[in-house]
């Protein structure tokens, strides 16, 4: 079973402050981590329910986003796994990103 999920990798913080978000990919404890090119100030980001705050301006459209990009592993990794039986973190990274 793939799980994914949305971390901000608050040690990439750049010199205006902001860190950048990745889709963590884990497969079989094998990960692989896809940047999603968001750029977040860290008081706008909710660890617990992975998630940009309402207090963020653009919350709503980027949280729709980050949903939309989930969705989509998702979908790769059952589309994988019925093609070929089993499904790896690397495949559905390169499938994801051409």
């Amino acid at each position: 079973m793939v799980t994914t999920k949305i971390i901000l990798r608050k040690d990439k913080i750049n010199a205006a402050g902001l860190a950048p978000l990745y889709i963590r990919i884990t497969q079989n404890r094998r990960t692989k981590q896809i940047s999603l090119k968001i750029n977040l100030d860290p008081k706008y980001w909710d660890e617990n329910k992975q998630r940009i705050r309402s207090s963020h301006p653009n919350s709503a459209r980027a949280n729709a986003s980050l949903k939309q990009k989930i969705a989509e592993v998702e979908k790769i990794a059952l589309e994988i796994e019925a093609k070929n039986g089993r499904v790896k973190s690397q495949d559905i990274k390169d499938k994801l990103l051409g």
